[in-house]
C-alpha cells in the first residue's frame, strides 16, 4: 500500500499512514487477493459499501460482507458515517500503507501464515497486470508508452539482494503518494518488484529488456 496524498504534516495524514501486520489475526485478515483488492480500494478516505466493493472485487455482496468482516475484526477497516437511509453498513480504510517484517517470523506456524500471505499477495499484483493488460488497447499513447514489463537476471549474494531490493524501494518511494506535491498529469501508477531466487539455476535465460504489448 502506498503512503496518503494529504498533507504529510497534518495530523490526520500521520494517523492513517501506516498500520503494522504483526499479529496472525491480520495475517489472515489480509490473505486473500479479494481483500487486499478491497484494502487498495479504502485507501484514502475512499468510502464504499458491500455491494459497490463487490463491483470492484468481482464477488457477490454477501460474499464480499464476509470478506469485509474479517478485515474488520483484523482492525484494517472500519464502519464509516453512514449515508441517507442507512440500509447498507459503510466500510472505510484505517491507513493507507501496511507494512509487514517477514524477518520476524520465527515459528512454523507464523511462517505458514506468512506464506498463505504472499501467495494472496502475489494473486492480487498478478489480477492488477491482468487489468493493465486489458486496458492497453484504450490507453492514451505516450502513458502506453511510457509503461513497462521489465524482466532481468541477475547473480548476487543474499545481502546484495536485499541492498538492491532498498535501492529500488526508496527509489519508488520519492514519488508516492504524500510525499511530494503530484505535477500537472500525473496518474497514479502501479509499480511491482519481484526479486526471486532461482537456485541451481545459473545457466538459465530469462527474458531481458523491455517487453510491451
Amino acid at each position: 500500500m502506498v503512503t496518503s496524498p494529504k498533507d504529510p504534516d497534518s495530523p490526520d495524514s500521520r494517523a492513517r499512514d501506516v498500520i503494522e501486520i504483526d499479529d496472525a489475526v491480520r495475517i489472515r485478515a489480509l490473505s486473500h487477493p479479494a481483500r487486499l483488492a478491497i484494502i487498495e480500494h479504502l485507501e484514502h478516505g475512499v468510502t464504499a459499501t458491500a455491494t459497490e466493493l463487490a463491483a470492484v472485487v468481482g464477488l457477490s455482496p454477501s460474499a464480499t460482507s464476509y470478506h469485509l468482516r474479517a478485515l474488520a475484526k483484523g482492525g484494517l477497516i472500519r464502519e464509516a458515517d453512514g449515508r441517507g437511509d442507512g440500509r447498507e453498513r459503510v466500510w472505510q480504510g484505517v491507513a493507507d500503507r501496511f507494512r509487514y517484517d517477514s524477518d520476524k517470523i520465527h515459528t512454523e506456524k507464523e511462517r505458514d501464515e506468512a506464506y498463505r500471505l504472499l501467495g494472496a499477495l502475489i494473486a492480487w499484483q498478478d489480477a492488477q497486470a491482468q487489468r493493465y493488460y486489458a486496458s492497453l488497447p484504450n490507453m492514451p499513447p505516450d502513458w502506453r508508452d511510457a509503461s513497462t514489463i521489465f524482466g532481468a537476471k541477475v547473480v548476487v549474494t543474499s545481502t546484495e539482494l536485499r541492498e538492491l531490493c532498498e535501492q529500488v524501494r526508496e527509489l519508488c518511494q520519492r514519488s508516492s503518494p504524500g510525499v511530494r506535491r503530484p505535477p500537472d498529469g500525473a496518474e497514479t501508477v502501479s509499480v511491482v518488484f519481484r526479486a526471486l531466487p532461482r537456485f541451481g539455476d545459473r545457466n538459465g535465460h530469462l527474458p531481458e529488456g523491455d517487453m510491451k504489448e
